[in-house]
C-alpha cells in the first residue's frame, strides 16, 4: 500500500515539474537581436549625427511632406523698401547674404556661440541700443545641409511646417506642429547646400522680425 502511494506522489510531482518547465519556457524573456532595429522607428542611413532610435516614422513623413509636396509661398520684397525707413544694411560676405535691421539697433558677430545647447559654425545677433540684453534676434549659421538640420530639430519635436521662398533664398518655417501654425512665422531656416542660417527671435517684436526676415536676400545670387 505504501510502495502505491509513493509511486502516487512520484507521478504527480513529475507532472508538475513538467507543468513548470513548460510554463517557464513560454514566459521567459526572448533574447534580443543586436542588429534589429527599435520597434517603430524609421532606420536613418543617410545622417551620421542623427540617432536612429530618436527620430519617429511619423516625424519624418512630415519632413519628407514639407520638402517634397508642400508649394513655396513666395514673398518678395526690395531694398528700396527698407531704405526709405532708413534701416541699415548687414552683409555677410562668408556666407553669401544681406539682411536689413532697424537703424537704431545694433549688430555683433560671434563665432563658435551656442544656441540650444550645441555651438553653431557663427552667430550673428541683433538687438536695440537702447536695452541691456545683447539679444533681441539672431542668425545661427550651421554647416549642414538643411534636411540634416531638419532631422536633428524632429528629435527636440520642432518640425517643418511650411516652405518659403524669400525673395532668392529658399526657407522652411519650424515650431510645434499643429494645423493652427500654419500660415505663422515661427523659426526659419534658409538652406542652402553647404549652410543652414536659422533666424530666431524674441517674441516681443513680431511685426520686426517679420520685416528683418523678409528682407533676407542671398548676394552670390541674381
Amino acid at each position: 500500500m505504501n510502495r502505491i502511494k509513493s509511486i502516487h506522489i512520484i507521478l504527480i510531482c513529475a507532472v508538475l515539474l513538467g507543468v513548470g518547465v513548460v510554463w517557464y519556457i513560454q514566459i521567459r524573456p526572448k533574447p534580443i537581436t543586436k542588429d534589429a532595429p527599435p520597434s517603430g522607428i524609421e532606420s536613418l542611413s543617410t545622417s551620421s549625427n542623427v540617432s536612429n532610435e530618436d527620430i519617429k516614422k511619423g516625424k519624418l513623413l512630415k519632413i519628407e511632406k514639407i520638402l517634397n509636396d508642400v508649394p513655396f509661398r513666395e514673398i518678395k520684397t526690395t531694398k528700396q523698401e527698407y531704405e526709405t525707413l532708413g534701416w541699415n544694411r548687414y552683409e555677410n560676405k562668408e556666407i553669401g547674404f544681406e539682411i536689413y535691421y532697424p537703424s537704431d539697433w545694433r549688430v555683433s558677430e560671434s563665432k563658435g556661440g551656442n544656441t540650444s545647447g550645441e555651438p553653431p559654425y557663427m552667430s550673428i545677433s541683433f538687438a536695440p541700443k537702447t536695452i541691456v540684453v545683447d539679444f533681441a534676434f539672431g542668425l545661427y549659421v550651421y554647416k549642414e545641409p538643411l534636411k540634416e538640420r531638419l532631422l536633428t530639430l524632429a528629435n527636440r519635436e520642432w518640425l517643418p511646417i511650411e516652405k518659403l521662398r524669400v525673395n532668392n533664398a529658399d526657407a522652411v518655417v519650424i515650431g510645434q506642429y499643429s494645423e493652427k501654425d500654419k500660415g505663422k512665422f515661427k523659426d526659419i531656416l534658409f538652406g542652402s547646400d553647404n549652410w543652414v542660417i536659422g533666424f530666431v527671435g524674441e517674441p516681443n517684436n513680431p511685426s520686426v522680425y517679420e520685416r528683418m526676415f523678409k528682407s533676407f536676400r542671398l548676394i552670390n545670387e541674381k
